[in-house]
């Protein structure tokens, strides 16, 4: 997995897109979400290190909804949390 700061700015489109796959290779069925647009009005976060332009920290979670969820049974649930910092 990999996010990179230097594609995520204003007015720039993003989609994810996963496949599970079994322990013995099998590729199961793959997923894309909505593209979403970064806002062109509410601004970014400002890098880490000012004046740096690079990939930015990032934690990533997925997980496997399983049969018995209301909603999405079945998929695999991607979090993206990204830290936000506070601009000058």
């Amino acid at each position: 997995m990999l996010l990179d700061a230097v594609y995520l700015q204003a007015g720039a489109r993003v989609q994810c897109s996963a496949r599970a796959v079994s322990t013995a290779g099998r590729g199961g069925l793959g997923l894309t979400s909505p593209l979403v647009e970064v806002s062109k009005e509410e601004g970014l976060c400002p890098p880490h290190t000012p004046g740096a332009i690079g990939a930015e920290p990032f934690s990533a979670k997925i997980r496997y909804t399983g049969p018995d969820d209301p909603q999405h049974p079945n998929l695999i649930r991607l979090t993206i949390t990204m830290p936000h910092v506070d601009g000058t």
